[in-house]
């Protein structure tokens, strides 16, 4: 029973969270994990089929609920209705770009992170630094020229 609790645990963080961070961060968790040297695509791929594709279904479900709830009464029905296209609309792009991260690790061996506010939170502190990265500047120096001083940036 604990073996395959272990087992259950281990799965669903190296597919659903692994699956869900970043390529360079994909990468990383393969070798980790010790999968074969460019087997990392897997992780997308897994993660796009058996999470991405049911998360989409979620929202289409919703969506249905939201249509439903529409009808009950007029003071549900704009409310409702704003909240079924909505749900519909992040259905329809979760579905897209999980088809295409399907596609794309199937075929181009490529690792993608998928949308949402899940992946975009766990992913936060990796874009923070690509961000802060871009944004170091050089230490000031003077010019020769009338003693004036600039930045340069290089």
């Amino acid at each position: 029973m604990v073996r395959a609790l272990v087992w259950l645990v281990t799965i669903v963080f190296t597919f659903y969270v692994g699956g869900s961070l970043t390529r360079s961060d994909q990468r990383t968790l393969a070798r980790l994990r010790g999968m074969p040297e460019g087997q990392a695509y897997r992780l997308t791929l897994i993660n796009a089929i058996f999470c991405g594709f049911p998360c989409a279904a979620g929202y289409f479900l919703l969506g249905e609920g939201f249509r439903l709830l529409s009808g009950l009464h007029s003071y549900a029905e704009l409310p409702s209705l704003l909240a079924l296209n909505f749900s519909l609309a992040m259905g329809t792009a979760s579905l897209v770009v999980d088809i295409f991260r399907a596609f794309d690790a199937a075929f181009n061996r490529r690792c993608w992170a998928p949308l949402g506010v899940f992946p975009f939170i766990l992913n936060l502190p990796t874009y923070l630094k690509k961000i802060g990265v871009g944004l170091t500047l050089k230490p000031v120096r003077l010019d020769k020229n009338d003693g004036q001083q600039a930045v340069h940036m290089e």
